[in-house]
């Protein structure tokens, strides 16, 4: 699809691959190459707002024992998908959920490195993988509600709102009982 193209245009350093990754292990990889001390991991599909970085790296300054997210704006904006991501950055916001995220997370490199990065071999769910993980080091959640990511709201159109939340439903039981998930 052309990505690494579009990141050499875009970007200072791009990984290229010969064979694909998955998310997880090329997350993994950038941060081999990485120099900041703060890491913001999103989706191909999420656009952050102009705000997000500076109050990432704000959050982080205030306590590197932090992991968070902001607000999602689904896109394509339809009935179905402003009701899921709503009713996620409620719960977010509420902080009754902490890792079902929608294409962006942020963290320290100190935090990263402790809870171990990604999961290798996941293939779906590795923010909220990630998430569970690094709460064993008694990490801060942060909510960025002034911020937001548009991300793609693919599995909500594809699969319609009942088949979106059943999917992450089942992924949610699966996983939870296996050390590997099949996903």
């Amino acid at each position: 699809d052309n990505t690494y193209a579009i990141a050499l245009e875009n970007a200072d350093k791009a990984l290229e691959s010969k064979e694909p990754l998955g998310p997880a292990k090329a997350r993994n990889k950038a941060v081999e190459i990485a120099q900041g001390e703060v890491f913001v991991f999103l989706d191909a599909d999420t656009i952050l707002s102009e705000n997000f970085v500076e109050n990432a790296v704000k959050a982080i300054q205030i306590n590197s024992n932090v992991v968070g997210t902001c607000k999602a704006i689904p896109d394509p904006k339809t009935f179905s998908t402003i009701l899921y991501y709503g009713f996620n950055d409620i719960m977010h916001m509420l902080k009754i959920y902490k890792g079902f995220v929608d294409g962006v997370i942020f963290c320290s490199k100190d935090l990263f490195l402790k809870v171990g990065g990604f999961d290798p071999e996941k293939k779906v769910g590795e923010f909220k993988d990630f998430m569970q993980r690094a709460k064993k080091f008694n990490v801060k959640y942060q909510y960025l509600g002034n911020c937001w990511a548009t991300t793609s709201a693919r599995r909500v159109v594809e699969k319609g709102l009942f088949g979106a939340v059943w999917f992450w439903v089942w992924w949610k039981l699966t996983s939870s009982f296996k050390k590997k998930d099949k996903f």
